[in-house]
């Protein structure tokens, strides 16, 4: 058995199902779906479905601190195509994707709604 250090391995848990929940969402299913029929190969990042690669999905995974907390992220879309790719989070690979904090949240929503 493979050892790791729990904060990893608290942070490996959360890529798993972060990534399984972005999918799940993206398909407008959320935790309907039967989270067993998807697995998350970390180290490799390849997502399968009932052991299939699903094609033309993209995964934007984004990681950031604030104070003492880390928080993880991941966003899903489907782009089409034969290719499903996960990418880490940058300004060129995820340009339709926004971080925020709350109040820049509010604040934008605000702005667009006057």
């Amino acid at each position: 058995m493979l050892s790791i250090p729990q904060d990893e391995g608290v942070r490996q848990f959360f890529w798993i199902w972060t990534m399984k929940e972005a999918y799940t969402k993206a398909l407008g299913l959320g935790l309907g779906f039967d989270f067993r029929r998807i697995e998350y190969n970390l180290p490799a990042d390849i997502l399968t479905i009932d052991g299939e690669i699903p094609k033309g999905w993209q995964f934007i995974k984004f990681e950031f601190d604030h104070d003492l907390d880390i928080y993880q992220g991941v966003a899903a879309r489907f782009i089409g195509g034969d290719e499903t790719v996960v990418l880490p989070w940058s300004s060129k690979t995820a340009d339709w994707l926004l971080l925020s904090d709350a109040v820049s949240f509010v604040s934008r929503a605000i702005e667009e709604l006057e």
